[in-house]
């Protein structure tokens, strides 16, 4: 997600130049350039600039700072490389430029801006590093440094038609000069003239950086989040991950993420949570190996172990016979040290799936007694949260009294007390649930940030597990403001992990849910009054999609709409296991070859578009046929078919509604309502469990979109959307 800059707050950061007003009078300089005086109109942007480390002198000994000298192509690039904070050591070796040879004071910061995208070079594999930085380079290196973690928001296309040497700009600028002239940052000279390729001088691009950081400056309430850790994470070069933070927010649907922040926006920097603030986002199904939709032992075992299993069962096959790995297990036998928290009893059923093996999620004695002979065997070294009476009372006292007493583990009902013991060690703050309300319990960030002190120190590595257990129970009671509570402290956590991260690029973070709860439905643009026009469709566990944010090291590989499976299987697979978990098929049913003959299927209400089909649903809601037999897949090559996903784009300038699908008799609702003018998504649609098992697509010879009510202000007459690919999701019988 990223942050939309206000025209008000940009209008300050001006390149031409208005510094803010600086208070020279009865002040001296203390910086270490003799050419920068306390009264000149610069000074207080270079005394930021050199106290932040973005400027150095420009002779051998430090002391000269040169204002008006030309700022060269290499110096703004190494400038920007400092903003973000960027690890100089990870972009050491060949910059690809032949001007730019590995080993230079540049060559760092040219290699990465070249990399991400902020910088081109000047034809001929050149770079030309000392070639001065014009004013239409300088916008466009900003343009793209800024738009990745950043969203720089709409502009006026028109923009450049105020300046009549506008046809200097060029090619390779225009995006960025309109984007930087419509939100005024960049305004005429005294004569009314652009001048692009006029040059900037050192004074006036350290002017920028501080009007530039009075822009961003400010941080969430946790006091973490804020530009520096924004860049940070969206800059740095990953490495392969030592350390890996699974969070997962039950029950967290896409919708409540976008309730909570509106909620909480004015508690949060830029008004985006702190998972919004993270680049890739990207879904997975959360469908059980034996219902359409799952309960969390399932979805936790799907996520922990790469196996789909019966819903209830923990860590196991569905019929009770075996165990399957869990990633944690895993991350122990490589040397790991492992964790995990949970603001629930640490023996339900998301931090159960991950630390131990049951029939029942509803077996909290025998699955406390696992975790402490997991402790005690080595396997696991810290669990943070509530559940003390399953630990303390019955027949798991004496064996937790005897670990404790045989110095096997630390033990403690007491946060204060937790900090000072040692791994291994238990941290059990309630008898069950921990009251999130209540002050004198530590919060989730909090236990956190300590699970990731002890942690950490670990020359191998770690692996943690933070649930954000209780946005679920609150969803099932459809308690909208204390379920977006319960997410808001679950992202306060997920700002500990990136101030963690912003140091250690060797983590990998995946944030997700093991489900959605209640259906939850929004309007399609959220204020004060619309906000109260919320819905919950059930007061259960619904089939919809969940988000995936991801951080670290090859990421690209979830870059998709995922299975809950293909989570446990990738971060299987950065820890050395290849073979772990199962992965479902998935088939192209729909390929250009039949587009025409699905237009012709449907000759009243569709036309072939440049993506796809174009679908008019029409005043009465009239349905979209896709009769089975046009698939390319034969029905024979699918044996258990479990989702169908559907590409869908809103070409239109209006919100949409998403098309339910009728599977024969049964109706599948969509994971999401609507979709913005513009918004391309693929849709999943749960297939219904009884019809799997059978070979085929449960005996259904057709399947249809229709628009169902709306439930808020769409209208279907005019409900226009672009159908592109379709794949069906396919599981082996045994699996």
């Amino acid at each position: 997600m990223k942050k939309i800059l206000s025209i008000v707050l940009l209008a300050s950061m001006l390149i031409g130049i208005i510094p803010f007003s600086a208070n020279a009078d009865d002040k001296g300089s203390l910086l270490p350039f003799t050419d920068v005086k306390a009264d000149d109109w610069f000074y207080d942007a270079v005394e930021y600039s050199y106290n932040k480390g973005l400027f150095k002198g420009t002779n051998d000994e430090g002391t000269l700072f040169s204002p008006e000298k030309v700022m060269t192509r290499a110096q703004f690039a190494t400038t920007l490389f400092r903003v973000a904070s960027v690890d100089e050591s990870s972009y050491a070796g060949a910059t690809g430029f032949s001007d730019v040879p590995a080993g230079k004071w540049m060559s760092p910061a040219v290699k990465w801006a070249a990399e991400k995208g902020y910088v081109k070079g000047t034809g001929e594999n050149k770079f030309n590093p000392t070639g001065a930085l014009n004013r239409q380079q300088l916008a466009t290196m900003l343009y793209r440094f800024v738009d990745e973690s950043f969203d720089i928001g709409s502009v006026d296309d028109n923009a450049l038609n105020a300046f009549e040497d506008s046809s200097d700009v060029a090619a390779w600028a225009k995006e960025a000069m309109i984007w930087i002239t419509s939100v005024k940052l960049l305004n005429g000279n005294e004569k009314g003239l652009l001048v692009p390729q006029n040059n900037a001088t050192r004074a006036q691009v350290a002017q920028i950086l501080l009007n530039f950081n009075n822009v961003f400056e400010g941080t969430d309430s946790t006091g973490l989040v804020n530009s520096d850790l924004v860049f940070a994470i969206n800059n740095i070069k990953y490495t392969e991950p030592k350390n890996v933070i699974f969070m997962i927010g039950d029950g967290m649907g896409f919708n409540i993420v976008e309730m909570t922040e509106h909620l909480y926006k004015d508690e949060l920097y830029a008004g985006k949570l702190a998972m919004n603030h993270i680049p890739q986002l990207s879904t997975h199904t959360s469908y059980s190996q034996d219902n359409q939709t799952t309960d969390s032992a399932a979805g936790g075992t799907a996520l922990a172990t790469g196996f789909k299993t019966a819903n209830g069962v923990i860590a196991m096959d569905p019929e009770c016979t075996r165990d399957y790995k869990t990633t944690l297990e895993l991350a122990a036998e490589k040397g790991k040290s492992t964790g995990i928290i949970a603001t629930k009893s640490v023996t339900d059923a998301t931090p159960a799936s991950f630390t131990a093996h049951v029939n029942s999620r509803y077996e909290h004695e025998l699955i406390a007694r696992q975790q402490i002979e997991a402790m005690v065997d080595g396997e696991l070294d810290l669990v943070l949260g509530g559940g003390r009476d399953y630990f303390t009372d019955g027949y798991n006292s004496d064996r937790l009294n005897r670990a404790v007493s045989a110095g096997q583990l630390y033990y403690s009902d007491n946060f204060e007390y937790s900090k000072n013991d040692e791994l291994p060690m238990f941290g059990l703050y309630s008898s069950d649930a921990m009251d999130t309300y209540d002050e004198e319990l530590p919060t989730l960030a909090e236990m956190t940030d300590l699970a990731i002190d002890k942690l950490s120190v670990d020359k191998n590595g770690f692996f943690l597990m933070v649930e954000g257990s209780q946005i679920d129970t609150f969803a099932h009671n459809n308690d909208l403001e204390k379920s977006a509570h319960e997410c808001f402290e679950f992202d306060r956590a997920v700002a500990v992990v990136l101030d963690f991260i912003k140091n250690n690029p060797d983590t990998l973070l995946i944030i997700t849910a093991d489900h959605e709860t209640g259906g939850l439905v929004i309007p399609e643009e959220l204020d004060e009054v619309t906000a109260n026009y919320y819905t919950y469709l059930t007061g259960s566990h619904s089939y919809r999609n969940v988000p995936v944010y991801a951080v670290g090291y090859g990421i690209e590989a979830i870059d998709k709409t995922n299975e809950n499976v293909d989570l446990a299987i990738f971060v299987a697979g950065l820890l050395g296991e290849d073979d772990f978990g199962y992965k479902s098929e998935n088939h192209n049913l729909i390929g250009s070859d039949d587009l025409t003959a699905l237009a012709e299927a449907n000759p009243y209400n569709s036309t072939i578009a440049d993506d796809g089909i174009k679908i008019s649903f029409g005043e009465n809601g009239a349905e979209f046929a896709i009769p089975v037999e046009l698939f390319n897949t034969s029905r024979e090559d699918i044996k258990n078919a479990r989702a169908i996903h559907i590409e869908f784009t809103n070409t239109s300038d209006r919100y949409v509604v998403v098309p339910s699908m009728y599977a024969g008799a049964a109706l599948v609702d969509p994971h999401l309502e609507y979709l913005e003018p513009g918004e391309k998504q693929i849709i999943s649609y749960i297939l219904p469990s009884e019809g799997w098992n059978d070979y085929i697509f449960a005996d259904v010879s057709e399947f249809g979109l229709y628009i169902a009510e709306p439930f808020f202000s769409f209208d279907p007459a005019e409900n226009e959307i672009v159908m592109g690919d379709i794949t069906v999701t396919n599981r082996n019988l045994d699996k």
